[in-house]
């Protein structure tokens, strides 16, 4: 869908190489920032578990208030 996107907006701009180049390095790091993003979240998921089974060990109610 952004390919298709950026080829359409290359064909209208006066500088379409650079303007593509941009939208290119935009896009790249927003893909990369995603994925830290998601192993950022998994990593916190992955405490709360051991949170949470370490607190069940120890007989510590847990509430979801």
């Amino acid at each position: 869908m952004w390919k298709n996107h950026l080829q359409d907006e290359m064909k209208k701009s006066a500088e379409p190489a650079s303007l593509y180049m941009l939208y290119h390095s935009h896009y790249e790091t927003l893909i990369r920032r995603r994925g830290e993003l998601i192993a950022e979240i998994e990593d916190v998921n992955q405490q709360i578990v051991e949170l949470k089974e370490e607190a069940r060990e120890k007989g510590t109610p847990l509430n979801n208030s």
